[in-house]
C-alpha cells in the first residue's frame, strides 16, 4: 500500500443559486486545491493548508466527519495528515470546502488505488459537506463542478445531474472583496423570499440558457445580499463579456470574458483583489 496520494480538485462559479430552489449551477475556474493525503497507521486527523500564500487552520470537524465517513464507508481504520496549497479563497463563495474535501477525497482515493469517478467523488463530497455542516444545500452542483469540467445543473436534494453543458473556456475576472461571507452568515429566509423570481432563472438553465441564467441570478443575489450592482452592470456593458454574477452567497463578483483586461480596469478601483483565470469549460 502506498503511503500517500495527491488530490486536486480546483474552485468554481455559480451560474444558478441553489437556496431558493434546491436547484443550483456552476462551473469549474483553473483555480486549484492541491491534497496531500498521507495514511497513518492511528486513526488520528491531522490537517494544515496553505491559501494564496497564507497558513488557514483546517476545521478539525471536516477532517474527522471525512475520516469517520472513509471508515464507515471502506473500512479504513487508519488515520489521515492532510497537507493542502489552494489558490481558491476561502469564504467568498468560490467553492473552497467543496475543492477543499474533494481534493482530500481523490488524494485518499490514489493512495489506496480506489477506482473513482466525478460523481463518487461529488456525491461523497456533499455528504460530509453536510455532517460538517459546511453547505445549505448539500451543494451537489458545487461539487460536481470542483472535480469534472463543464457547467453542472443539479437537484441538489435529490443528488440529480439534470444538465451538463460544455462551455467556452473564457476568461474569468473575479473580484474578491476584503470581507469574507461564512455559512453561518447566510438567511436563507431571505434568498426563499425570492423563490418566485429565481424559478425563471431555474427554467432558464433547463432550457440550457446558461448565460441569461447566470445574468438574472447575478442580479436577484446581489439584491439578496444587498451588494452593489453597479460594478455587474458596467461590467456587462463592457465589450468582450459574456455574463457578470456573484458567485454563491458572494461575496465575490464573476465576469465572464473575452477581453479580461477591459473588466479589470473597471473593478480596479474595488476593495479586495481581482483574479484573472479561466473556465474549465470542457469545449
Amino acid at each position: 500500500m502506498k503511503t500517500y496520494g495527491i488530490g486536486v480538485a480546483h474552485g468554481a462559479v455559480s451560474v444558478l443559486n441553489a437556496i431558493p430552489t434546491g436547484i443550483g449551477g456552476a462551473v469549474g475556474i483553473d483555480l486549484k486545491v492541491k491534497s496531500k493525503v498521507k495514511l497513518l497507521s492511528d486513526p488520528v486527523a491531522e490537517g494544515r493548508s496553505v491559501v494564496r500564500g497564507i497558513e488557514v487552520k483546517i476545521p478539525q470537524v471536516i477532517l474527522q466527519v471525512l475520516l469517520k465517513t472513509l471508515r464507515n464507508k471502506y473500512g479504513f481504520d487508519g488515520g489521515i495528515r492532510v497537507t493542502v496549497e489552494s489558490e481558491v479563497p476561502i469564504a467568498r463563495g468560490l467553492k473552497s470546502s467543496s475543492a477543499l474535501v474533494n481534493s482530500i477525497l481523490i488524494g485518499f482515493f490514489n493512495a489506496l488505488k480506489l477506482k473513482h469517478t466525478t460523481v463518487d467523488i461529488a456525491i461523497l463530497g456533499v455528504k460530509i459537506a453536510k455532517k460538517a455542516g459546511i453547505t445549505v444545500t448539500g451543494a451537489f452542483d458545487d461539487s460536481l463542478a470542483t472535480v469534472g469540467v463543464g457547467l453542472y445543473i443539479a437537484d441538489n436534494s435529490n443528488l440529480r445531474i439534470l444538465k451538463h453543458i460544455l462551455v467556452e473556456d473564457v476568461y474569468a475576472v473575479i473580484h474578491v472583496p476584503p470581507h469574507e461571507n461564512p455559512i453561518y452568515s447566510v438567511d436563507v429566509n431571505i434568498f426563499r423570499q425570492f423563490r418566485r423570481y429565481y424559478d425563471i432563472a431555474v427554467n432558464l438553465a433547463l432550457q440550457g440558457k446558461w448565460i441569461e441564467t447566470m445574468i438574472l441570478n447575478g442580479f436577484l443575489t446581489a439584491i439578496v445580499v444587498k451588494s452593489d450592482l453597479m460594478p455587474l452592470l458596467q461590467a456587462l456593458n463592457s465589450p468582450g463579456t459574456i455574463a457578470t454574477g456573484i458567485s454563491g452567497k458572494g461575496p465575490a463578483l464573476v465576469a465572464l470574458t473575452h477581453d479580461p483586461e477591459s473588466i479589470v480596469d473597471l473593478w480596479g478601483d474595488l476593495d479586495g483583489d481581482i483574479l484573472v483565470t479561466r473556465l474549465l469549460g470542457g469545449k
